[in-house]
């Protein structure tokens, strides 16, 4: 028993002879416990037993928090810290990047238009097949706002890689479609409930495609060899003519004369080059606004739908181009012998390097008279 001299806690004045009160104000978590209220009658001493539950609305943080960086095959450890009354339990969630990438365009190189978006999520289970780059659904027809897909469809599509215990998740073998945002939440009897959520982005070295690894072509002309690089983050693609390093400009620089080389990147027929302004996806590591915020704003909860609003955690580095290829095409002026041979592309990142060879051959004069008639010019 406590006798206790809080002024949260008072005695509210007596309204009838039979009434007594006690007041909390306000109510904190140690104030649960057992209130045994005793009156002295004439017939003796009278007691009421009252046990008060005080219940707390959950908090949760994730660990650990803001984007988690990994090489593909390694494993992702996510931890749901949860405190509340009663004790919460929990549920995870994804939000797949390709999901993100279909609903939002871009509002310039490298970053996204929206990173605090409204997201919706269901009260009752829904199930449907998990595949985050074809049958995810990026969109809620009734609202436009992103769905959350449950953790536990992903977990059936990858039954040996992805384990819930207790709060934690592990992924013992991470790979390119599970890249996107963790949302853990806690919820129990208070409403609304509490989340969390971290940036899951998978790193993969450099991987070239050839179209062509051979090209005939007449000299005194412009002829264009053209390498594809996968990579997570991208870096500079590099050429090379037998084994002699190309100072290649971009074709739309000043320092460019079409006695020369020069280099364009492409993205679904847009091009990008170098510059202040235009250095889109091809530096190992671009950095991007910090907006570790991973406040919520709950919407509506009465609904079979909830929708909630969040500030992303957003990638230091370019996510426009994950999993794209990268077309960089070298732009050759054949004026000389010395312009055919074995041309190389090559990207090196720090988890890697890829190098594609281009035979370009002559199909026209010999090399003798393209000498003869290049000492001449």
């Amino acid at each position: 028993m406590k006798i206790t001299a809080n002024e949260r806690i008072s005695i509210v004045p007596q309204s009838s002879e039979s009434v007594f009160q006690l007041r909390f104000d306000p109510v904190i978590k140690d104030d649960g416990g057992e209130y045994r209220c005793v009156y002295n009658h004439e017939t003796g001493v009278k007691y009421k037993v009252v046990v008060v539950n005080i219940q707390v609305r959950p908090k949760v943080n994730i660990d650990p928090q803001g984007e988690v960086e990994l090489l593909e095959g390694q494993s992702a450890f996510l931890v749901c810290n949860a405190s509340g009354t009663p004790y919460p339990q929990i549920r995870w969630w994804m939000l797949p990047l390709a999901t993100y990438q279909r609903r939002y365009s871009l509002r310039r190189r490298g970053t996204y238009e929206e990173s605090h978006v409204t997201l919706t999520f269901p009260t009752t289970p829904v199930y449907h097949q998990f595949h985050p780059r074809y049958q995810s659904p990026p969109l809620v027809q009734s609202t436009q706002h992103l769905l959350l897909i449950p953790l536990h469809d992903i977990a059936a599509k990858y039954k040996q890689s992805i384990f819930v215990r207790r709060g934690r998740l592990i992924i013992s073998s991470v790979n390119r479609d599970l890249v996107g945002w963790y949302f853990c939440e806690a919820y129990n009897s208070v409403r609304p409930s509490a989340m969390a959520h971290s940036l899951l982005t998978v790193h993969y070295p450099p991987r070239v495609f050839l179209p062509q690894r051979e090209v005939f072509f007449a000299p005194f002309g412009n002829v264009s060899l053209v390498c594809e690089f996968q990579a997570f983050p991208l870096a500079e693609v590099e050429w090379a003519l037998d084994g002699r390093n190309l100072n290649a400009v971009p074709c739309d620089s000043p320092q460019y004369r079409p006695s020369t080389w020069c280099t364009e990147k492409t993205i679904d027929e847009v091009i990008y080059q170098n510059g202040d302004e235009t250095n889109y996806g091809f530096d190992d590591s671009l950095s991007l606004p910090d907006l570790h915020n991973s406040k919520v704003e709950e919407v509506s909860s009465r609904s079979l739908e909830r929708h909630r609003t969040f500030n992303l955690t957003q990638s230091l580095h370019d996510l426009t181009l994950y999993g794209r290829r990268v077309k960089a095409v070298l732009h050759v002026w054949v004026t000389e012998a010395g312009h055919f041979g074995r041309y190389s592309c090559r990207m090196r990142t720090r988890h890697g390097l890829a190098e594609g060879f281009i035979r370009l051959r002559n199909k026209g004069n010999s090399l003798s008279f393209l000498s003869t008639h290049s000492r001449l010019i």
